[in-house]
């Protein structure tokens, strides 16, 4: 009499695989949008150099916020004594009585010559501001934006980082590999670097805005913060490091490269900026209001001139679409080329 031993039955070819076996997915897991948004909020917290960038870069804009709000009380205390001058070569030496003057007289005309010499200024400088507005007073409001041009390519350069890194360390073909379809990661990281670029921008500017305030309480130049343009510009530089985020995101996609993604944001940024400038072509004016960096500095001009070819809003558009053309063209790529 013999018996038979079972034998455990094998999977059949094509079969359900085991863990590990569908591209390293747990069976019944569904990556979806929050999953990889929550990943990509993880990754971006987890990296200690993404921090330092935004510490430094919150260092820079209240440093040079102070700095701006300095040199502007030097300047409109050197106006103050050019008027004093003026002043005093009228009297020419002489006691005001001598020529009929009061103190009151002597200080009406000193006024008079520092609002003459205000007034001027504000001409030349083409913005269309208040009419009881001086230049001293808008060089006090607009000291807070004093390092956006700086702090601009350290948010950039975070961008470029977040996208960047795991190209150099290789991690970008596990997270791809977990989600083939890939345009999903890299909306979510578009949607993780604009909160936190929109989150530095309004509290970096919020916070330049209030530190000026004692700097500038010395020669009556302090202003209400909560006033409409303050509040509108704080929003607006909130805005202005969410689209330079999407500049360095899309050449960091793009490039693949942390290293050329940076060196090309600052020649799209400033390098390019300066070249049109120099270039005296006529066709080129019509041109050089549409360049990134000209429209982000429309954007956050707190008073434009008075016949602008750009406002506010138009500014802002136009800055955010060369953003969003990069990131958009980093999809593209991303889902095209090989890893």
């Amino acid at each position: 009499m013999s018996t038979s031993t079972p034998t455990a039955a094998r999977p059949e070819a094509g079969g359900p695989a085991g863990p590990g076996r569908d591209g390293g997915r747990t069976p019944g897991v569904r990556l979806s949008f929050p999953r990889v948004l929550r990943s990509e909020w993880i990754k971006f917290r987890s990296l200690r150099s993404h921090w330092i960038l935004l510490g430094v870069a919150l260092v820079l804009a209240l440093g040079f916020a102070a700095l701006s709000a300095w040199s502007t009380t030097t300047f409109v205390q050197f106006s103050e004594d050019t008027a004093q001058e003026q002043v005093d070569a009228m009297l020419d030496g002489r006691d005001p009585a001598e020529l009929g003057l009061t103190e009151e007289d002597v200080e009406q005309q000193r006024e008079q010559f520092a609002a003459e010499a205000d007034r001027q200024m504000a001409e030349g400088s083409g913005m269309a501001l208040p009419e009881d507005m001086g230049f001293g007073e808008y060089l006090a409001m607009t000291s807070a934006n004093g390092g956006l041009q700086l702090v601009m390519l350290l948010v950039g350069a975070l961008a470029v980082l977040f996208i960047g890194s795991e190209y150099a360390t290789g991690a970008i073909r596990t997270t791809m590999t977990a989600v083939p379809r890939r345009t999903p990661v890299l909306v979510a990281k578009t949607v993780v670097v604009s909160l936190v670029a929109l989150l530095f921008g309004v509290i970096s500017a919020a916070s330049a805005h209030l530190l000026v305030q004692p700097l500038l309480a010395g020669p009556g130049l302090g202003y209400e913060v909560l006033q409409e343009p303050v509040l509108l510009n704080i929003l607006a530089v909130g805005l202005f490091y969410v689209f330079t985020a999407w500049l360095g995101l899309g050449l960091g996609a793009l490039l693949r490269s942390t290293t050329w993604g940076i060196v090309v944001l600052v020649v799209v940024l400033l390098v390019l900026e300066i070249v049109l400038f120099a270039l005296s072509f006529e066709w080129l004016e019509d041109v050089k209001p549409y360049s990134p960096a000209a429209a982000g500095t429309q954007l956050t001009t707190m008073y434009q001139s008075p016949d602008p070819v750009l406002n506010h809003l138009e500014s802002g558009l136009v800055y955010g679409g060369w953003g969003l053309l990069l990131v958009l063209a980093g999809i593209v790529v991303t889902k095209r080329r090989p890893l």
